[in-house]
């Protein structure tokens, strides 16, 4: 996933601009600014900014590679929404699933504590953990720890496919997949993962998203989709924009011509609908994915009961505030929590 999207060239932060306005004028409410990792770009606290200056909200996906200073920019831009990829509470299986980078996870914990002294203790926070053989046993410590600290955790099962059907953000390596004879096991770190729900712990997904996340380890249908004739809602409620400023049904499908969403006509050709078909084509080809952005926002806006969490969450402010603590604090806390449970 790393080299996704790297045969297309970066725009500028001038064409970067022309893209945001654009996405403004359209009516986004929300852009998620991800990679790859976004804060290699140095300008990406200045695209943030311009964002809350258009009154979209944007929200930054990192690795933790983020530098106090690129984070404190981002604050002062009035920024208050980020995402850090952290997978386990041990340093040596996060290293191993973020595919053998050395002291990611110190890394991450760095991040972590930076977040909370430069961006303030009212700043949305969230952990992205991947749910994959490697690491699911632990997914309910990481529950219990990022509660303490403040932060919320949005888990994502590891995708993978077929060489022969390509997807951009799909890997090759097909252990990711679970098998069968771990489907119990599944079934009880699940059941847990749920329960802690109940209880109010920090779990940013729906209860309709872990069904399906349930359902999509196992290989089975998925059901997100269902009230929308079995598919997803891109190019209506939401689509991607590639690195070269083109428009693409989502991270993982591109269309066959370029548009150009930074163009000075592309508000009033998708507002005609110029841009439905070939989007539609694409998506009601696909099996289904559970990349979080994409199923929650369909079930927010479909589903009654994700809708009322997802308003309780950010718009009545009704979350609990993140801790601002010490990198050695967070790692004190990290092995309070941790069971020592097999990886697998």
């Amino acid at each position: 996933m790393i080299y996704a999207n790297a045969d297309r060239r970066e725009l500028n932060t001038a064409e970067s601009f022309r893209v945001i306005d654009n996405l403004a004028d359209l009516g986004a409410s929300v852009v998620l600014l991800t990679g790859g990792e976004p804060f290699i770009r140095n300008d990406l606290p200045d695209l943030a900014g311009r964002l809350v200056s258009r009154g979209v909200h944007p929200r930054i996906q990192t690795n933790g590679l983020a530098t106090i200073d690129g984070l404190r920019r981002c604050a002062e831009l009035g920024v208050r929404d980020i995402s850090i990829s952290l997978d386990s509470l041990e340093p040596a299986n996060q290293d191993f699933l973020n595919g053998g980078f050395d002291d990611s996870w110190n890394t991450a914990v760095e991040t972590i504590a930076n977040v909370g002294q430069v961006m303030g203790t009212n700043t949305f926070a969230a952990f992205g953990c991947v749910f994959s053989p490697f690491n699911f046993q632990g997914v309910p410590d990481v529950i219990r720890f990022a509660t303490e600290l403040g932060w919320w955790v949005s888990l994502v099962p590891a995708h993978s496919t077929d060489p022969l059907e390509p997807r951009s953000f799909s890997t090759f390596n097909q252990t990711v997949q679970f098998q069968p004879n771990q489907y119990s096991q599944v079934d009880a770190v699940l059941d847990e993962i749920g329960e802690l729900k109940s209880k109010g712990f920090n779990i940013y997904d729906s209860e309709q998203y872990l069904k399906d996340l349930r359902r999509f380890v196992k290989g089975e249908p998925l059901t997100w989709r269902d009230r929308n004739a079995g598919v997803c809602d891109a190019g209506s409620l939401y689509f991607a924009v590639l690195p070269d400023g083109g428009l693409a049904p989502c991270c993982d499908w591109r269309l066959e011509e370029h548009v150009d969403v930074g163009g000075p006509d592309f508000v009033k050709e998708y507002k005609r609908g110029n841009f439905v078909k070939p989007i539609q084509e694409k998506s009601k080809a696909c099996s289904g994915c559970l990349y979080g952005s994409y199923p929650e926002i369909t079930i927010s806006a479909r589903f009654a009961k994700a809708s009322l969490e997802r308003y309780s969450m950010f718009i009545a402010e009704s979350r609990s505030q993140i801790n601002t603590i010490s990198a050695d604090e967070i790692r004190m806390l990290a092995k309070k929590h941790l069971s020592g449970k097999p990886r697998s």
